[in-house]
């Protein structure tokens, strides 16, 4: 089969396996009494496939089992059936639901614009990685040389991916990325440089789509678009091998850092209940496919986590959701536990990895955690370099002009995130004795966070028409 068609049909069933988890979490944990926006179920849906497509591929290579092509063949059917059945049973359910209050911004060019440019890049990110055949960056080649090996030899224990030649310097990196180029493998009947790729711009557009549909959830449609749209340029994301402006595993854990803080940024403005009981368990689930994705996504799990507890000791528990009536210890013993239970869902889901991880030797060199440098035309570096001052500028002119709204809860938590997260991959490269992600990784792994604190300092505060999924 070709490799392109294996890789679409991969595609189409891992965010299918996604949509069935989407509607396992929607039946047991919360039943919003509103339909939820149509992107953030399909963004959502993405970004859980893929990393359940990689997990369970891991978990069932670890119980001793074989990672062929039968086995793919097989995941792929159960999740386009469970998936069809999950669009079928949310189909009944939401026909009694009360629809989304009416805006008439919604017919407006402020709406359909953003909404064109996000379609336009998501449908550029999706065709570039599925046509891209190349991999000039020596990171790509590591992925690939390990998809193949695990593809060979049919299981994630294989001698030589536990050892250390020269073409894999790290035994130790996470193995999502490369389980998902072994199951498109599986599917074309063996190793293809054809629509292997594809897996980055899927992250992209899964990124994107979480971003308009919970800002569109809690704000409005036009806010939660143009924020999506300005996430959507960022230089650190636009990863086509061709011309690429960022590495693909920073991209990659960007794109799930990205949506692990929208979610808890959305479950602490929710009330204690069910709805902030499933952002919690999406956060860790998110920033738990970080861990799996590259080595610094456990010192940003831990930045997410202290940002949180910070945030929350600084408002006294108050973000916006809390009873204001409520004494202040009753609040932050709240968030408290809800801290512990972030921390506990995110140990349980990354127990397989870190329990193989800890049998793997250390890396051969010391030096293999940065990334490579290539070379990049003068206008990609201009065009980074402009974003970079306009996120900059944006950051201390809306802050300047919020005054106290910079206090706010919600937006604190995500201002304390970004000096979190530069403070813990700093800290991890004192700590470990592999050379850090330079500054070019720490500016891809937070521009998402800063987009969204921008859009959050910007967005109007008259907004009596947002929906309620409380």
């Amino acid at each position: 089969m070709d490799g392109r068609i294996a890789a679409g049909i991969a595609v189409v069933g891992a965010i299918l396996t996604g949509r069935s988890i989407c509607g396992l979490i929607e039946r047991f944990l919360v039943v919003a009494p509103r339909c939820r926006p149509f992107a953030e179920v399909w963004g959502l849906s993405t970004m859980l496939g893929l990393g359940f497509t990689a997990a369970a591929g891991f978990v069932w290579s670890d119980m001793g089992r074989a990672l062929n092509d039968r086995y793919s063949w097989n995941q792929v059917i159960g999740g386009v059936f469970f998936g069809l059945v999950a669009i079928v049973n949310a189909w009944r359910r939401t026909r009694g639901m009360a629809p989304a209050p009416p805006r008439a911004s919604e017919r407006t060019w402020l709406v359909r614009s953003p909404q064109i440019i996000v379609g336009l890049l998501i449908g550029w990110a999706l065709l570039s990685s599925w046509n891209s055949t190349t991999r000039t960056a020596a990171e790509t080649q590591r992925i690939e040389a390990k998809a193949r090996l695990i593809y060979e030899s049919g299981t994630i224990d294989d001698r030589r991916l536990l050892e250390s030649p020269p073409r894999l310097p790290d035994p130790r990196q996470p193995l999502l990325l490369p389980l998902l180029e072994r199951h498109t493998y599986a599917l074309a009947g063996g190793p293809t440089d054809r629509g292997v790729r594809v897996w980055y711009g899927v992250i992209y557009a899964g990124l994107l789509l979480s971003v308009a549909g919970v800002f569109t959830r809690r704000y409005s449609p036009g806010e939660g678009w143009w924020a999506t749209v300005g996430v959507g340029l960022l230089p650190a994301l636009l990863t086509g091998e061709s011309g690429s402006l960022a590495a693909p595993l920073e991209a990659a854990l960007a794109g799930f850092h990205g949506v692990a803080v929208l979610y808890l940024w959305d479950a602490v403005q929710s009330p204690p209940g069910p709805e902030r009981r499933r952002g919690l368990f999406l956060a860790a689930s998110m920033s738990s496919c970080g861990v799996f994705v590259h080595h610094d996504g456990l010192a940003l799990l831990a930045a997410v986590w202290l940002s949180w507890g910070v945030s929350a000791l600084t408002c006294r528990g108050q973000f916006g959701a809390d009873l204001v009536t409520e004494p202040t210890l009753r609040r932050l013993t709240r968030h408290g536990v809800g801290m512990l239970a972030f921390a506990a869902a995110a140990a349980l889901l990354l127990t397989p990895w870190m329990r193989y991880r800890a049998g793997l030797p250390l890396p051969s060199t010391t030096n293999w955690a940065g990334r490579d440098l290539m070379r990049e035309s003068l206008v990609a570096l201009t065009y980074r370099a402009l974003v970079s001052g306009v996120i900059c500028w944006g950051l201390l002119r809306t802050a300047r002009s919020a005054g106290r709204a910079c206090l706010a809860g919600p937006v604190l938590f995500l201002i304390v995130n970004l000096v979190a997260g530069v403070g813990a991959l700093k800290l991890a490269e004192k700590l470990t004795s592999t050379a850090s992600t330079g500054i070019q990784g720490v500016l891809t792994f937070l521009s998402p966070i800063a987009i969204l604190a921008i859009a959050s300092l910007l967005r109007r505060s008259d907004n009596p028409d947002a929906p309620d999924f409380r």
